[in-house]
């Protein structure tokens, strides 16, 4: 029983909730009412139709902006006749929660309380949706279109790429002026810093498409009412469908009808470049440009031109081996197998680049010196005597290749001394070398490659080195003689033994050349190129020569003399003085070039 009492207790107290909720009204707007997104609850109908006129005048005053791309449409209000029954719409906020049968007003109040209810403005809006419509479809109408894609086409004969070049030289004055054409039938050269234009060549004609576009009128229509009912009055941006044409691939299309052109390549061992080869067509850069700024159903025409690469042989090779960092020649004897000698040697350096920051070796490039390569048994020094080698006089090869370097202010690496001073290179300027013990090494402390170039002609070795001069001064080598000791000149007589060990010399000859001793310092001055003037001076290397006399043959002598008479220890007053120079000069122990060359011509 109490349960089911319990139970008709809670019905009825929950019935006089009932009736109590509808029964009770103050005659104001329910809770959390809204229009115009403007809360009305606790206003009487009066007030909340005096606050949405309020706001319907100065919303519904403005006018409508539409744009469409770069068009733009303005709905003013007093062609859109746009009016809000403000009166009607109060009331239906009043109305809320009064409306139905007691259960519908009772829930409609709850549910308002719990949550928003907003009265939907367009049942009481009036506009000219004729005239809207209208004006919509007026702005899309010139605005549709169909798509088309773009078009490229090719005409003239492409021209033969092998009748022009670009010039082999950098001067200005071998540049072309490219302003007119003669076709003389051999290679026209043209300038590589302006566009070329071959005549009689091909055009290229590029049509723009057009997008394809579409504007749904209808939902624009749809999207313009809807800010109405939400007195939106911002911008509307019309949505619309477009397909564009596909984009032009200018790689394609060049690769389809021009020529690209060919870079020259720098080989960094022999710092020479492959020749350049010409393209023909247009310059990809330039043409994307004019398509990416190009309007819709625009033409483009392009005459194809002769393209340039941008590694070009002269400009890659135009800062080496341009200049002749030093020349010289040193006169040799004139001995055959000697002479056949000096040139095997040069011929092997001729030509011989050697790289920055490299060391070149007499030995690594000249290799060993053999009867295979056609090497010659001729005079070297071999302590202090003379004797009979294979490769003998290369050491001039040497000592010129030494004097050079010190006039280009190269690095020295290696180089010994002769044992006997040599007359080819000024005293203290020269270099023996020996396979597998001496060689002679200097290095090319420039930033530039240097070419050595080598030959033997007219009596004389010559050198140069060519590269890229970069100094403001100029070299001269001092020599500073710190001793001297003449040779004497020692009579041998003529017996039979000196007959057979020299069967070649008579009375009166040489057998034995004689060498004045010698020793001093060498030093590297450095003079202003413009004025000449000393910049300095500084020790290079240390030099000593061995003396040697000269030994001639002289008839036997009579038999000896008395014991009381003295025997003769210095020539006779009216033999010649030996012929040697003074300390600072060196001294001639070579006969001139006219002359036969002794037998013991020096290495």
């Amino acid at each position: 029983m109490i349960p089911l009492i319990t139970c008709l207790v809670l019905l009825v107290v929950a019935a006089g909730v009932f009736f109590w909720l509808h029964y009770r009204d103050d005659g104001l707007i329910f809770n959390n009412v809204f229009a115009m997104d403007m809360n009305l609850q606790g206003m009487t109908q009066q007030e909340a139709e005096a606050a949405l006129k309020e706001k319907a005048d100065s919303a519904y005053s403005q006018p409508m902006t539409v744009t469409l791309q770069n068009q733009t449409l303005v709905l003013k209000p007093e062609d859109t006749k746009v009016e809000l029954d403000v009166a009607a719409l109060a009331k239906a906020a009043y109305d809320y929660g009064r409306d139905g049968n007691m259960f519908q007003r009772v829930q409609a109040r709850a549910a308002a309380a719990a949550t928003t209810y907003e009265i939907p403005v367009e049942e009481y809006i009036t506009l000219d949706r004729d005239y809207v419509r209208t004006a919509l479809e007026g702005l899309g109408s010139g605005f549709s279109s169909t798509l088309e894609q773009s078009t490229v086409t090719v005409e003239g004969k492409r021209p033969d790429l092998k009748k022009f070049a670009l010039p082999d030289t950098n001067r200005p004055e071998d540049q072309p002026s490219g302003d007119e054409e003669v076709d003389d039938g051999e290679v026209i050269v043209i300038p590589k810093d302006k566009p070329y234009i071959p005549k009689d060549g091909q055009t290229m004609t590029i049509k723009m498409g057009t997008s394809g576009r579409a504007l749904d009128t209808a939902a624009l229509y749809q999207q313009v009412l809807d800010r109405y009912y939400k007195a939106d009055f911002s911008t509307v941006v019309a949505e619309y469908h477009q397909e564009d044409p596909e984009k032009l691939d200018l790689k394609q299309i060049f690769a389809d009808n021009c020529v690209a052109p060919v870079d020259a390549v720098f080989d960094e061992k022999t710092y020479v470049a492959s020749k350049e080869e010409l393209g023909y067509g247009f310059v990809l850069e330039e043409l994307q440009k004019k398509v990416d700024s190009a309007k819709e159903g625009e033409e483009i025409k392009v005459s194809f031109q002769l393209l340039v690469p941008k590694a070009i042989k002269s400009d890659l090779e135009a800062d080496f081996f341009k200049d002749t960092l030093v020349s010289i020649s040193t006169d040799h004897t004139w001995n055959d197998r000697r002479t056949t000698n000096l040139r095997l040697a040069c011929e092997a350096i001729d030509g011989y680049i050697l790289a920055p920051g490299a060391t070149f070796s007499f030995n690594d490039v000249v290799g060993e010196r053999t009867a295979e390569k056609g090497y010659q048994a001729a005079a070297v020094y071999s302590g202090n005597d003379t004797v009979d080698e294979l490769g003998g006089g290369v050491c001039q090869v040497a000592s010129t290749l030494y004097y050079g370097a010190l006039l280009a202010d190269l690095e020295i690496v290696e180089r010994a001394v002769h044992t006997f001073a040599v007359s080819y290179v000024p005293t203290g300027m020269d270099a023996t070398v020996y396979w597998g013990s001496l060689d002679f090494k200097f290095k090319n402390n420039t930033g530039y490659p240097i070419k050595i170039f080598m030959s033997v002609y007219d009596g004389a070795v010559h050198l140069e080195f060519v590269g890229t001069e970069t100094k403001d001064y100029y070299i001269e080598m001092e020599w500073v003689e710190e001793s001297y000791s003449p040779y004497d000149v020692i009579e041998v007589e003529y017996t039979d033994e000196i007959a057979r060990e020299y069967p070649d010399s008579g009375i009166g000859d040489t057998i034995v050349g004689g060498y004045s001793g010698r020793s001093g310092n060498s030093y590297k001055c450095k003079y202003d190129k413009k004025t000449d003037e000393l910049i300095s001076r500084e020790w290079e290397d240390d030099s000593s020569y061995s003396r040697r006399d000269k030994k001639v043959l002289v008839a036997p002598s009579t038999p000896a003399p008395k014991p009381t008479e003295p025997a003769p220890t210095e020539p006779a007053p009216t033999e010649p003085a030996p012929t040697e120079t003074t300390p600072t000069e060196p001294a001639p122990t070579d006969p001139k070039p006219t002359e036969p060359a002794p037998p013991e011509a020096e290495d």
